[in-house]
């Protein structure tokens, strides 16, 4: 859920939508709600866990259950959708989507804004959820505030997005705009299905599996601004790769490469990162439901990282720095 619900249920706008106090106020109450109440859940499932109350498969639920739906954030809502890093056969599209929808990431069409914004100022005083704004300057504990700003509190402030004519280029999909209008619906769905199967199963593959989505998601916004490694300096930014959550999150960890190289559909550039969301990708491109798989190389001619022709493994394209080279010198 990167967005208010009010943001989210009144159209795709560059500005927030004039409301009345009472519907702000049901709009903030709603997303309390939806933060707060996994929050509780999951403390109170750990406690049950630690008393050997539960069964040991309801926590292995949480987690795959929470695993496959962040898919729909980290390679729909992330990957396909905002930065185009691929093409997709519409089923999905539309299941990718679906599956960010029930993750809580609520509208792909805001989400896409919100995060196409972030990119343009990303650790700048416009930037959404940044720890690194001027906002708390003065203030007692300000890097705790600023911290927790960037990872839940950027959610009440209702601070717009600059909506560009690239980003609703991008997200104008029938998939996008279908989700869009249905996502609280798949939301609610993801929640109330597994009370079909008891208390127990509501606790931990509808509550604990949003938590997990929840903070997982919202850690590459916090974290991954805070702390972790830097290989590339270039981004103008305080992007880093945090090998934890790069984990956790299916590859989004490594943030400091995806600033890099926003368009690349591998974040995990460098040996030795996982990227989880990256294999699902490979393997759809290899049952041939997705197709121009943005990819990127190391050029040995210039040392720096450009897009290499179509297929795995395949080597850069013709250097351009060393093409113009050779064009100046002839």
């Amino acid at each position: 859920m990167t967005t208010s619900s009010d943001q989210a249920t009144n159209g795709i706008t560059a500005t927030t939508p004039t409301v009345g106090k009472v519907q702000h106020f049901l709009g903030q109450l709603a997303m309390f709600l939806a933060i707060v109440s996994p929050l509780c859940l999951t403390v109170y499932a750990a406690v049950t866990l630690t008393h050997g109350r539960v069964h040991w498969g309801y926590p292995v639920a949480a987690v795959l259950l929470a695993s496959i739906t962040n898919l729909g954030t980290t390679a729909g809502y992330h990957r396909m959708l905002t930065h185009q890093a691929f093409k997709a056969h519409a089923g999905v599209q539309y299941t990718l989507l679906i599956l960010g929808a029930i993750a809580g990431m609520s509208s792909p069409i805001i989400w896409a804004h919100d995060h196409l914004h972030h990119h343009s100022h990303s650790d700048t005083d416009h930037d959404l959820h940044s720890p690194h704004t001027s906002r708390f300057m003065g203030r007692p504990f300000q890097s705790l505030l600023k911290c927790f700003d960037a990872h839940i509190g950027w959610l009440f402030r209702g601070q717009p997005a600059q909506v560009t004519a690239k980003a609703r280029q991008v997200t104008d999909t029938p998939a996008a705009r279908f989700v869009h209008k249905t996502c609280y619906f798949w939301l609610f769905g993801g929640l109330l299905a597994p009370l079909c199967f008891g208390w127990n199963a509501f606790v931990w593959a509808a509550m604990v599996r949003l938590f997990l989505n929840h903070h997982i998601t919202w850690s590459v916004n916090s974290i991954c601004h805070l702390w972790g490694r830097q290989p590339f300096k270039n981004t103008k930014d305080q992007s880093k790769n945090n090998a934890l959550v790069g984990i956790l999150a299916l590859g989004e960890g490594w943030h400091n490469n995806h600033h890099f190289r926003p368009t690349s559909a591998r974040h995990g550039l460098l040996p030795g990162q996982l990227d989880l969301t990256y294999a699902v990708i490979c393997l759809l491109e290899r049952c041939k439901l997705v197709s121009n798989v943005q990819r990127y190389a190391l050029c040995l001619q210039c040392h720096d990282w450009h897009a290499t022709g179509p297929g795995r493994g395949a080597s850069p394209l013709p250097c351009p720095r060393a093409a113009r080279a050779g064009s100046e010198a002839a």
